[in-house]
């Protein structure tokens, strides 16, 4: 009878670490099956982010685009004549927010200043198309090698902003653009 009841006592603690060893692996089941939910959840989360950011890219480049064609539309040329002093405000207000609004978007912020540069251009006012051109120059270097058409153009817009102010430093800015150019594209 001891042995029997030894036997028992054997046979029930064999089912009950049976059992904890079934507990321990559905537990083990769960948490593989929560870290699968988990890593699902971070991959969609990812996903949603490089579209969100997919996206705002799209829209930042359209308002650009959307506010390089306006400046340009309200240029002198355009005014025909008529008193540039509200463009002249325009164009100071919007050069002054430029570095923080777009603090985070350079290209957008270069494209922009070169655009706002062309208009004060137009307007005679060579130092602020100046100011414009060396920051959008600067933040073309910055974001492409030196031989991109984007930097060309930046150079090309400084020197004639210098050459408006019959700068002689004008003149190694042009050969510079222009032998990016001949680089870039060949003698068109």
């Amino acid at each position: 009878e001891k042995n029997e009841a030894s036997l028992r006592l054997q046979a029930e603690a064999a089912r009950n670490d049976e059992a904890q060893q079934r507990a321990l692996a559905e537990a083990a089941r769960a948490e593989e099956a929560r870290q699968r939910v988990l890593a699902e959840t971070a991959r969609n989360s990812e996903a949603s982010l490089r579209v969100q950011a997919q996206a705002d890219a799209v829209r930042s480049t359209q308002v650009a685009r959307f506010l390089k064609d306006m400046l340009n539309g309200v240029g002198p040329s355009i005014a025909l004549g008529r008193d540039a002093t509200l463009l002249r405000e325009i164009l100071d207000r919007t050069a002054m927010r430029l570095g923080k609004d777009l603090k985070d978007q350079p290209a957008v912020e270069a494209e922009l200043r070169s655009t706002i540069g062309e208009v004060y251009l137009e307007l005679g006012d060579f130092k602020k198309a100046e100011a414009m051109a060396r920051e959008a120059l600067r933040l073309r270097q910055a974001l492409w090698s030196t031989d991109h058409p984007d930097v060309a153009s930046s150079l090309r817009l400084l020197a004639v902003a210098l050459a408006e102010q019959r700068d002689p430093a004008c003149e190694p800015l042009f050969h510079a653009a222009l032998a990016m150019r001949r680089k870039l594209f060949g003698e068109e």
